[in-house]
């Protein structure tokens, strides 16, 4: 086993590794003032799109009235700070952007903590090769770092940090609720439903308080949600070839919805134990192919579940290469609908879309396997094995 201040090293380089990955990309978006080339660069960001129209280009309220693009309420608050500063729209975003990479290195030195008998999990959370073509997309590695902040305090039995942390993880982007069903199932199995339900409520209240000022402001997500089909959907996918413009995706959704109940009953009813990072894992696959929309940043989730969940650089680097192709393929068929783009079209787009939904589909099928087959998991032998072995040396 690795010596504890290497693996801290190995983590922090392979993170800044990751991050410098990110900056380079990002070169060219910098020099255009994100403008040209966005798409073709694969360097295209929310934050910029945000900080460059208002309400947050004159340090207006976020909260109230419309954004470019969708933002949580947390992650507004944070950018609406930046912007009442007198640094200017370029190093507004270059300011994000470390709030962003704080939040990508507190997430990989929490699983170096938690994961302490696999010590390199860790960097291999950090090498996951996804990060340089997402990490700056949005805000979603805050949710991740404060989702997986309640799934390490729920492990250690710390009910209101758990609790908290889930909250501002709901403020921070609604995919997270996955955790919370997580904790759920994990309760019922262990007949402590109560203390889960405690957990969930005191998450929605916290995620209810950081969401005051859009209610205030008489702003509401629900007033913005829609059932039409996003990119990366199959319906959507099908009305781009077949020239429909309006399809509700509330079928899928609600079949989605279906198969993940399906999923938990299914791991409440298991005789044997199951790592809770697997089953997370699989529903947020499961989620991300029924939902109305899989934009890119949104498998941000993956870069940190996949690592954790499958723990073998062999499987993290073949589901990365797949979910790279995804996010390039969005952008190449966003740059095809710009003026005198040169994009993919809609057909090869598909195709792009199909590599997706199988990969979603296999990580799903290999996360519940691993659930399924008792003494399959190799993350847990290794863990009894490091007990054992503390065990013996204390005797």
């Amino acid at each position: 086993m690795l010596p504890r201040r290497v693996a801290v090293q190995a983590t922090v380089a392979a993170t800044s590794l990751m991050v410098m990955l990110t900056f380079i990309m990002h070169a060219p978006c910098r020099n255009s003032g994100y403008t040209d080339g966005r798409f073709t660069s694969l360097c295209y960001s929310d934050i910029a799109a945000l900080f460059a129209n208002p309400p947050l280009l004159t340090g207006g309220s976020p909260f109230g009235g419309p954004l470019p693009v969708e933002l949580a309420p947390l992650p507004a608050f944070i950018m609406w700070v930046i912007a009442q500063g007198p640094l200017g729209f370029l190093n507004n975003i270059v300011v994000m952007q470390l709030v962003i990479t704080a939040f990508m290195m507190w997430l990989t030195i929490m699983v170096l903590k938690h994961r302490y008998w696999r010590p390199l999990d860790a960097a291999l959370v950090a090498l996951m090769p996804l990060w340089p073509f997402t990490l700056w997309v949005g805000t979603d590695v805050i949710s991740v770092s404060f989702a997986a902040a309640a799934f390490f305090a729920w492990h250690r039995n710390r009910i209101i940090p758990a609790a908290i942390f889930s909250g501002l993880a709901l403020a921070s982007g609604a995919w997270t609720w996955v955790f919370l069903l997580g904790f759920l199932v994990e309760a019922a199995r262990q007949e402590r439903v109560r203390t889960a339900l405690q957990v969930i409520g005191l998450a929605l209240g916290t995620a209810l308080i950081t969401n005051l000022p859009r209610l205030i402001a008489g702003d509401s997500i629900l007033q913005r949600w829609t059932w039409k089909a996003g990119e990366g959907t199959p319906i959507y996918v099908w009305t781009q070839i077949s020239g429909y413009t309006s399809v509700s995706n509330i079928v899928v959704t609600l079949a989605g919805i279906s198969v993940i109940g399906a999923i938990a009953r299914w791991a409440v009813s298991l005789p044997f134990d199951f790592r809770l990072e697997l089953f997370i894992t699989s529903v947020v696959a499961v989620q991300m192919l029924t939902q109305p929309t899989i934009p890119p940043q949104a498998l941000t989730h993956l870069a940190f579940l996949i690592p954790v969940a499958f723990s073998q650089r062999r499987t993290v680097l073949g589901y990365s290469l797949p979910l790279i192709i995804y996010v390039v393929g969005v952008w190449m068929h966003f740059e095809a609908a710009q003026p005198n783009g040169k994009g993919i079209n809609h057909y090869l787009y598909g195709v792009l879309c199909l590599v997706l939904w199988v990969t979603l589909i296999d990580v799903a099928r290999r996360a519940l396997n691993l659930m399924r087959v008792q003494g399959s998991d190799e993350v847990m032998q290794s863990q009894a094995a490091y007990i054992r072995k503390a065990e013996h040396a204390a005797a």
